[in-house]
């Protein structure tokens, strides 16, 4: 299976910062839910910092979980 890789080009933003994304990850999960919903990776650093919400989060096939004041680089 060939997972794809996105480029940050490829999101939707609230907030226009060249070669920067910035968004509430509600609604990154809205406006790019297309993208993000098979597994993918990423040509860029990606830095998501929870701020309330608990859940899990995959990252490289390994499962971590979500709660407020969580960072994943």
């Amino acid at each position: 299976m060939k997972i794809p890789v996105l480029k940050i080009n490829q999101f939707k933003e609230n907030k226009t910062l060249k070669n920067v994304y910035v968004n509430d990850f509600f609604n990154h999960i809205q406006i790019n839910k297309n993208l993000i919903t098979t597994p993918h990776s990423h040509n860029f650093h990606l830095c998501v910092l929870f701020t309330k919400g608990t859940g899990t989060h995959e990252i490289d096939f390994n499962s971590y979980t979500i709660s407020p004041g969580k960072v994943f680089f």
